[in-house]
């Protein structure tokens, strides 16, 4: 958030995408992903064991409504945002808005709307806010907007055009990462200045001589850690965490443990098939916490009882020290974290409509505590 992420989130849906007839193309078999050149060696494997520990307290407040107050009706929330008043920015990527509340839930304002013109988005992915309380969104469209926070809103002070489609965005003091594929493959995270120029790119694309095929599989999200300096990359259809320094060094690589990933096939003509099966996972966000831990969450489907069609959604959390990459599933029954306010943590549900509640979240001294289980 970008919690996400102030922190960033991105809302990951299932995408069940084939673009192949047949898991066979014409003259060969098809190839399963990963492969061997895109698996990494030797990485962390965080501890599975659930520690026990209360992670979230008090429930304190919601925001988001099926009617009324027409206000609080959300179309799809995209990510959030919070800024150092606690006033939380969500970005609407149905309505293509964004809606801004204090602290206690008051509705203060909304900014954006459908279109390419000033102060409109076409397809809003990320927001961040800025050290001078100035809100950055990543667009799809091919451009990320600069605004300035109003008594009422947000107006717009710059349109940075993009070479590619960011799909995550964070900050590290003024310092814009954002998470981007292109054509040629090149690396995927790209680090901007607030002039739109492309400072230094790295984080591997996907390696593939199909452009689909690495393009779908070097898709998810990323997150700032400002305590290490530490940007955290996390895929969304493969179980692999990276970190890397604000200078784009590799510093660890981790593998979420039990990840169901989706059946992945190319077959000789380039095209991809992905299939769910019963049960599969997606790396839905990572979130920055105080003291340099960041929380990573997965979306899995599992299947309920006998039957192959009933299944119940599973978010798995994992609390992970950015600067080592060591990690600790601490819950899998959570809400989807999307960003933190202070120290409070912002969940997000989109059934049975959008809405946003407000838990208070741990103390910094109890992440120390749940990371230190794992080695026990």
């Amino acid at each position: 958030m970008p919690q996400p992420s102030p922190s960033r989130l991105r809302i990951v849906q299932t995408l069940l995408l084939v673009a192949s007839s047949s898991c066979t193309g014409e003259g060969g078999q098809a190839t399963r992903h990963p492969t061997t050149t895109n698996v990494p060696s030797s990485p962390i494997v965080w501890s599975e064991a659930e520690h026990g520990r209360d992670f979230l307290h008090e429930r304190t407040n919601s925001i988001g409504a099926v009617t009324q107050p027409v206000e609080e009706v959300f179309g799809l929330i995209r990510d959030v945002a919070s800024d150092s008043a606690g006033r939380l920015y969500v970005l609407d990527s149905r309505f293509n808005e964004i809606r801004v509340f204090s602290s206690e839930g008051t509705f203060l304002g909304t900014a954006g709307g459908p279109g390419s013109g000033p102060g409109e988005f076409q397809h809003p992915e990320a927001i961040e806010i800025l050290e001078d309380q100035s809100v950055l969104v990543a667009d799809r469209g091919g451009r990320i907007k600069l605004l300035n926070p109003l008594s009422r809103g947000l107006s717009e002070r710059a349109s940075i055009l993009l070479d590619f489609a960011p799909e995550s965005m964070c900050v590290l003091e003024d310092q814009v990462f954002l998470r981007g594929w292109t054509a040629d493959q090149a690396p995927i995270i790209h680090a901007a200045d607030l002039e739109g120029s492309i400072t230094f790119s790295f984080g591997a694309a996907y390696e593939s001589l199909s452009a689909l095929v690495s393009w779908r599989l070097s898709s998810g999200s990323i997150a700032c850690v400002p305590e290490t300096n530490t940007i955290v990359e996390l895929s969304l259809r493969l179980p692999f965490v990276r970190g890397y320094s604000d200078k784009g060094e590799l510093l660890w690589v981790a593998e979420i443990p039990g990840f169901r990933q989706m059946e992945i096939w190319e077959d000789a003509r380039g095209g991809i098939g992905l299939r769910a099966g019963v049960e599969h996972e997606l790396g839905l966000s990572a979130v920055p916490l105080r003291g340099g831990r960041v929380l990573v969450q997965t979306q899995r489907q599992v299947q309920e009882g006998e039957s192959r069609t009933a299944r119940v959604t599973e978010i798995r959390t994992f609390l992970v020290d950015a600067a080592d990459g060591s990690g600790q599933m601490i819950s899998s029954n959570l809400p989807i974290i999307v960003a933190t306010a202070g120290s409070n943590m912002v969940g997000v549900q989109q059934v049975p409509f959008p809405q946003l509640t407000i838990w208070e979240g741990p103390a910094e001294s109890d992440h120390g505590l749940m990371l230190e289980e794992v080695g026990r």
